[in-house]
């Protein structure tokens, strides 16, 4: 059983109303397309890592007053 016949098979189990779809090969993703995609969340997630940072920093100083 692949993924999307489990995810089929549950859903039927759960009775959420929802069907597994096939996508049509036109509207999938190209290897370009996963790499920009890729390049985007690397940048947000080191976006999220500087606050986070920044973040501490701004806790620890607090902590000291």
């Amino acid at each position: 059983m692949n993924f999307n016949e489990e995810m089929d098979r549950e859903l039927s189990d759960l009775n959420l109303g929802g069907k597994v779809v096939d996508i049509p090969p036109e509207d999938k993703g190209t290897s370009k397309d996963w790499a920009i995609l890729e390049r985007k969340i690397a940048l947000r997630v080191h976006e999220n890592e500087i606050m986070m940072t920044q973040s501490e920093l701004n806790a620890a100083r607090s902590a000291l007053c």
